[in-house]
């Protein structure tokens, strides 16, 4: 569960610590890929809170939509590859999409631990790497793509 809560001033600073390179509380890894910048992160949550998490950390969940950018992300996140990982893409229908509205090349693996099975309530994640349907998972990815606006 997280709660957060910031004035006006604290909230123009939330990212403070995140932008001086110190470790987050509950972050694994930091690396880079091209212009993205990835940071895993374990925490349980339900892909809507994951998303929300990146947001509020100035970035989106990861969403991989580059063939070569998912297999340098595969092969850095190899370490936790028996972990489900959330990524930045969803269903639609019967379609699968980025969280930048490019639908996802490929097929999407089905796993078990699907919560609720609906047509619009499934969310993209990455174990073994591979991507699969999930909802849920102790790891999610955050990007943020390097530019002359940002500071992470």
């Amino acid at each position: 569960l997280l709660l957060c809560q910031w004035d006006e001033k604290q909230y123009l600073e939330r990212n403070k610590h995140l932008n001086s390179g110190k470790k987050l509380p509950l972050e694994l890894k930091r690396f880079t890929v091209g212009d993205r910048r990835f940071m895993l992160i374990h925490s349980h949550l339900l892909w809507p809170a994951a998303y929300r998490v990146a947001q509020l950390l100035g970035g989106n969940l990861a969403i991989l939509d580059d063939e070569d950018v998912l297999r340098q992300v595969i092969q850095e996140l190899s370490e936790y590859k028996q972990y489900t990982i959330l990524l930045g893409g969803y269903a639609k229908r019967d379609r699968w999409f980025w969280l930048n509205g490019r639908e996802v090349k490929g097929s999407i693996g089905a796993l078990h631990r699907v919560l609720i099975p609906a047509r619009n309530n499934n969310f993209i994640a990455l174990l073994q790497g591979k991507l699969h349907n999930c909802q849920s998972s102790q790891f999610f990815l955050v990007e943020w793509r390097i530019n002359s606006d940002s500071s992470h």
